[in-house]
């Protein structure tokens, strides 16, 4: 009876043990599937290169491969540091719980397979191998640590390369601190691999240092100017020679500084007798010319209008009565029908050497689009470009190839349209200047003609002007622009293009092109004017413009 107790007590005892243990693990094989695993920032890598791979589990474990080799730093820490990844080979890791029911299944976590692509390259040195004065070689030592095969690239910020810049060695005519790129056919398409060596040259063979201080500019008040050449190499065994083609030196040219009165390139040769060698170094002085004022160059004579009244674009105006500027004139001076007149500016100090040219003229005829925002009204003139569907919208819409709009801004909002504000997005074309204004100088919100040419030359803009006399002169003028930013837009494009025509009835009597106009780098130069000159035979003409670009 004792005994059977005893049985039955060790059975109770033994099933409160199992059903404690249960209640503290509650892991089993079947977590295996909740397993996280993060990689490194790449599982693409060089042979024998190293990433980090880690694994999020609550089930303990440790890590696995079968690649001979490959060196797992840590393998039961759930973030370790793997490398020696094989050459060319898929290395399969994984994370295998140590549950004692998994190892009895043989339960795993399969993480990922890494690449390796190519063996990196190592660059051993850089040797220098003098070869000339002024040239040096820098010769490569690398070895292709079993990479099938690798490219070449120098490169320098400060020094001068002569040679193809994409072999082993490389040959340099300054010194400089130069870097040189290797990589694998792998590098190529997916940047891999890549082994980099930087090296100082120093010292040319030739042992001469030329250094020239930016030279001042020549002006009206300042008629010469130093070239300081005395940072260069001094000594003996160092002697100097200036020369110049365009310029003019009025000092001993034997000397590491000169004194200069005209602008040109100037070019200083050392030579040392030591080493034999020479190098030589080019400077250019450049000359301050005070641009012409601009405005109108055919004024329109309104009654009793004097030179003052003109609106000018410049500083310190003086008025002259011939284009040789030897008689000046008062600006209380009338314009006259026919008169011409020249204004120059000067700005500190200095009066520009070229003149804005001025005649009076009979107004007949001027189109300036009128003022406000957008439009694609050039009533009575004719086009057979399209108009916008809906110019005033807001945000604009877009005149694409063979539309124009008539603005009075290419790009920015303009004081009193409903568009108080134009995103980047919402402007005409982001490769156009944004901020074009018409060329008047006294127009607020002066309109323009916009158009966008397409790829076949043709007509846009056709108008007839009466009121002309048979046998007379005339003059026909417009400003034309090319509105396109090689800076943002497409470039280079084509060019702007235009031709310019005077037609009586249907015949033509005068015609000029305006050739090709390409993009300028600052938007204050891009308006241009074009003169037209032509005989009236009737009283009625009709102005023609033609897109005369390819």
């Amino acid at each position: 009876m004792k005994n059977t107790i005893l049985v039955v007590g060790f059975v109770l005892f033994i099933n409160s043990v199992s059903a404690q243990l249960n209640h503290k693990s509650q892991l089993t094989c079947a977590d295996v599937e909740e397993i996280t695993i993060t990689v490194g920032e790449d599982q693409t890598l060089c042979a024998a290169t190293e990433t980090i791979i880690s694994v999020e589990s609550t089930v303990p474990g440790k890590w696995q491969t079968t690649k001979e080799g490959v060196i797992i730093e840590t393998p039961e820490s759930k973030t370790t540091r793997v490398s020696n990844i094989p050459y060319r080979s898929n290395t399969a890791l994984k994370w295998v719980p140590t549950l004692t029911d998994c190892q009895e299944m043989g339960v795993s976590k399969d993480v990922m397979q890494i690449f390796a692509y190519e063996n990196t390259p190592i660059i051993n040195e850089i040797t220098v191998e003098e070869t000339e004065c002024n040239e040096t070689k820098l010769i490569s030592n690398v070895d292709l640590n079993g990479a099938a095969r690798v490219y070449y690239s120098w490169s320098t910020e400060d020094g001068k390369i002569t040679s193809n810049r994409y072999g082993k060695e490389l040959t340099v005519s300054e010194a400089g601190t130069y870097l040189l790129r290797v990589s694998t056919a792998s590098a190529v398409i997916y940047d891999k691999c890549v082994v980099e060596k930087s090296f100082e040259l120093t010292k040319m063979k030739s042992e001469i240092d030329i250094v020239i201080d930016t030279p001042l500019m020549l002006t009206c008040s300042r008629k010469t100017v130093t070239i300081d050449g005395s940072k260069s190499s001094v000594g003996s065994n160092f002697s100097y020679e200036w020369t110049t083609e365009d310029g003019e030196i009025v000092t001993e040219p034997n000397l590491t500084s000169i004194d200069v009165v005209k602008p040109g390139t100037y070019t200083l040769t050392i030579s040392n007798s030591e080493t034999a060698c020479s190098l030589a170094k080019n400077i250019t002085v450049e000359e301050h010319i005070v641009a012409a004022p601009k405005g109108y160059n055919y004024p329109y004579v309104d009654g009793l209008k004097r030179l003052k009244d003109l609106t000018i674009d410049g500083t310190q105006l003086k008025w002259y009565g011939d284009s040789e500027k030897n008689r000046s004139i008062s600006d209380e001076t009338v314009i006259e029908l026919g008169g011409v007149y020249y204004a120059t500016q000067t700005i500190d100090g200095c009066e520009s050497v070229m003149a804005l040219k001025v005649m009076g003229s009979e107004k007949i005829f001027v189109e300036d689009f009128g003022t406000g925002y957008d439009s694609f009204n050039i009533s009575p003139a004719t086009t057979t470009y399209e108009g916008l569907d809906n110019p005033s919208h807001c945000p604009p819409e877009k005149p694409q190839d063979g539309r124009y709009v008539v603005t009075s801004n290419s790009g920015l909002p303009i004081e009193g349209s409903k568009c108080t504000t134009r995103e980047q997005g919402d402007l005409f074309f982001e490769g156009w200047y944004q901020n074009v204004k018409d060329h008047s100088f006294d127009d607020v919100n002066g309109r323009f003609l916009i158009i966008n040419g397409d790829d076949q030359p043709r007509e846009f803009y056709r108008r007839t002007i009466s009121g002309l006399v048979e046998g007379e002169d005339y003059v026909f003028s417009t400003w034309i622009a090319n509105i396109l930013n090689p800076v943002t837009g497409c470039y280079p494009a084509i060019p702007v293009n235009v031709k310019m025509e005077i037609h009586d009835g249907s015949t033509e009597i005068a015609s000029i092109s305006t050739g090709d106009i390409g993009a300028e780098t600052n938007i204050e130069d891009i308006w241009k004017e074009y003169v037209l000159n032509f005989k009236a035979i009737s009283s009625d003409i009709v102005i023609v413009l033609k897109n005369n670009a390819p």
